[in-house]
């Protein structure tokens, strides 16, 4: 039995439809840029989230990075974030000209906030907050922070589209979240595309500008900036997905709980499913003994894993400085993302936890 670790061509051909309409649509009505449907996506994601603006952008990363510079801070002042998240949590500061600081993990993969009360200093002035793998961030605590302090919450909610963090949706809790649609996202397009979501009605009138080269119309232009806009077709393939999110996360949710019932008294930490928070299950990460072992013996029996992420960002040629994050550099060597989505099956999660079982067995 095989066991992919992303099923996106499938998933995709299930909708072919749908997605062919989508595409005849847009080359009729010749929109192709800023067109309805990124007008209608923003109204849906906004209703979705529960926030009062939504900007399309060209891809996560184009959210975080707008959003920082937006705020117009200082070339030192500081942006605390983790370093076992994507590149981008951390590129969007060194390429607004702030410093990164960074945070140790808790058990959970995110942001320990008791690190976080230590490391913040008068130069502070934002923290981007990561919902890593879909499992909402302690953001309570993290607003509690930063609320002291007058410091700006951008919610990283990249792989967290959907899900609930004590009854309100991620992405609507702090002073921006910041999405991504890749394909490889719960909800994905069929290229790249992001989105802010915001209840900042001064900032959602820059962005609309920000993201189009300053425009503020088509013969003006108000500040310098870049061409970071979402493809119209992009737009109408993401509402059209957006319709099943209820179904996809369902789903994810199910696999993740059979994986924990079958995995959490074999390996070292399973995730927890809390009663006050909803996680989306974008990715399914265990921590496990002998992890690089486990992936060669699963690999060999044509089940796919992957780890996010092998090197976390302060251990990156890029990176110059020494940081002292002993959880961070502990789980880097235990993390292992197995096999989750919508389009697998009980059988396939039921073989997957079989092999690792047999795994340990015998080593």
């Amino acid at each position: 039995m095989r066991v992919n670790f992303h099923n996106i061509v499938k998933e995709n051909k299930s909708l072919s439809d749908i997605l062919h309409k989508n595409l005849t649509e847009n080359i009729n009505h010749g929109q192709f840029i800023l067109g309805p449907e990124v007008k209608k996506l923003e109204r849906i994601f906004s209703k979705l989230i529960g926030v009062k603006y939504s900007v399309t952008v060209s891809n996560g990363t184009s959210a975080l990075y707008l959003v920082l510079k937006y705020l117009k801070l200082k070339k030192n002042d500081e942006v605390i974030t983790v370093s076992n998240s994507y590149i981008s949590s951390t590129s969007v500061i060194a390429l607004n000209n702030l410093k990164i600081k960074f945070v140790d993990v808790d058990e959970d993969l995110n942001i320990n906030t008791n690190e976080l009360k230590k490391k913040i200093t008068k130069k502070t002035k934002a923290i981007i907050a990561v919902h890593l793998t879909g499992n909402p961030t302690n953001m309570d605590e993290i607003i509690k922070i930063a609320k002291k302090r007058k410091i700006f919450v951008i919610e990283d909610a990249a792989q967290a589209i959907g899900a609930k963090y004590k009854h309100k949706m991620v992405g609507g809790l702090a002073d921006f979240g910041c999405f991504s649609f890749h394909p490889l996202k719960n909800i994905g397009a069929l290229g790249d595309g992001g989105i802010i979501t915001t209840n900042n009605k001064k900032f959602y009138a820059w962005a609309m500008m920000a993201r189009n080269n300053g425009h503020p119309n088509r013969d003006d232009c108000n500040f310098w900036s870049l061409n970071l806009r979402m493809d119209n077709l992009q737009a109408s393939f993401i509402i059209s997905k957006l319709k099943k999110i209820k179904q996809i996360n369902r789903k994810r949710l199910k696999l993740a709980k059979l994986y924990i019932k079958n995995l959490k008294n074999v390996v070292k930490k399973v995730p927890n499913i809390s009663i006050n928070s909803l996680g989306v299950f974008n990715l399914f990460i265990i921590r496990c003994k002998k992890r690089d072992k486990l992936k060669k013996y699963l690999q060999k029996n044509k089940i796919e894993t992957k780890i996010h992420y092998p090197k976390p960002v302060h251990k990156m040629n890029v990176w110059k400085l020494n940081n002292y994050l002993p959880k961070t550099d502990q789980y880097a060597k235990e993390i292992l993302s197995l096999p989750i989505n919508h389009h697998l099956n009980i059988k396939k999660i039921n073989y997957v936890c079989k092999k690792i079982i047999e795994f340990y067995k015998f080593n």
